[in-house]
């Protein structure tokens, strides 16, 4: 009966340990993450407003284009992920929503005209359900250029919210809201100056096919 009681008592400080150790164990486990993704921005909206750099009255309109991006980073506990995420678009695309003047950063100084490029880095962070495989995230990126046509860098930053789902094999179909301002712009190699007018924002909807890799 002696040895059946200390078998019991062993057993049961086993199984006690274990399941002390086993949240600790779980803590310091992470996978890295990679995520290469490949999307499109759509539904644009550009503010530019009066008395700015770019024009001597308010105008309306749009820019987006094909994005090329990345994340890396970690997914601890099988659910939560931080990352680095970087994109670029090579050439954007401009469209004019004013009905009653030119949009100035087409016409009277063309510096987001169409051809732009577009350059973003960040961090996000996140959530994944296990079982489904839903994520969702946010981010900033305190790095965001504009790079123009005509020599001249806008200067700011942008935060956005995605979500992703599985939809074939390692692949993701992710679809980010991206609201962006910039405050300041390099012309020709010079140094950074305040836009009198205020800030220049845009909004996007960017919609990618990602691969987020774990291991």
């Amino acid at each position: 009966m002696r040895t059946n009681f200390f078998r019991s008592a062993l057993l049961l400080f086993a199984g006690w340990t274990f399941a002390a150790a086993e949240p600790a164990r779980a803590l310091s486990s992470f996978d890295y993450l990679v995520e290469p993704y490949i999307g499109y921005g759509i539904l644009g909206a550009a503010s530019i407003g009066s008395g700015t750099y770019f024009g001597s009255t308010s105008s309306y309109g749009s820019f987006g284009g094909l994005s090329l991006g990345g994340r890396a980073g970690i997914e601890v506990l099988d659910f939560l992920f931080l990352a680095l995420d970087g994109n670029y678009s090579p050439s954007l695309f401009v469209k004019q929503t004013d009905a009653g003047s030119a949009l100035n950063i087409l016409a009277s100084a063309p510096v987001i005209a169409n051809g732009a490029s577009n350059t973003k880095l960040g961090l996000v962070a996140g959530v994944r359900l296990p079982l489904i495989g839903l994520r969702a995230w946010l981010g900033y990126n305190p790095w965001d250029w504009l790079q123009g046509t005509s020599s001249t860098t806008l200067n700011g930053y942008s935060i956005k919210v995605g979500a992703g789902v599985p939809v074939l094999f390692v692949f993701n179909l992710t679809v980010e809201w991206i609201t962006s301002s910039y405050s300041t712009f390099t012309a020709l190699g010079g140094a950074a100056t305040s836009n009198p007018g205020g800030a220049i924002s845009n909004s996007q909807l960017l919609l990618s096919l990602s691969a987020p890799l774990t291991f």
